[in-house]
């Protein structure tokens, strides 16, 4: 879910700024934004370094065709701000690589999830880190509505 998106929203304090094909996941489950350094929020993004659960990264899963209700879950982050080590590049697969390589040219910053919330239709359910870390992004997820369209 978090891979497929496009968006996400991301709140630091009382400001939340929407990113649109601003960030990339790590095989381990960090969060790569890319927020220029000289914007309001990569200033909050310099004052939240470090502080656990100070960053909240929000995700929405649209279903990718017309239908009544297109939210399928939402997933809610708490985590930790800190300046993307290249060095974690050492860990990545050719296409996480390329993923980051696609973000826009400015300050490259890294969330640790610490808590992980999904909302589904029914009731929310907590992630444990573990199962979160472990999970692969499903291949077939960003080209659904492609193969729908057909």
């Amino acid at each position: 879910m978090l891979s497929a998106a496009s968006s996400l929203r991301l709140t630091l304090g009382d400001t939340t700024a929407d990113l649109l094909s601003a960030h990339a996941v790590l095989p381990d489950g960090t969060i790569v934004l890319a927020v220029d350094a000289m914007s309001r929020t990569g200033g909050l993004l310099v004052a939240a370094r470090g502080h656990r659960g100070a960053v909240r990264v929000d995700v929405t899963h649209l279903a990718p065709v017309a239908v009544r209700s297109r939210v399928r879950d939402r997933l809610r982050i708490l985590g930790t701000a800190r300046r993307f080590d290249p060095a974690a590049l050492d860990a990545c697969d050719p296409a996480t690589v390329m993923s980051l390589l696609d973000l826009p040219p400015v300050a490259l910053w890294a969330i640790e999830p610490d808590e992980i919330l999904l909302d589904r239709a029914t009731e929310p359910v907590a992630v444990d880190l573990g199962t979160y870390r472990a999970a692969r992004p499903d291949p077939i997820a960003v080209d659904e509505a492609a193969h729908l369209g057909t």
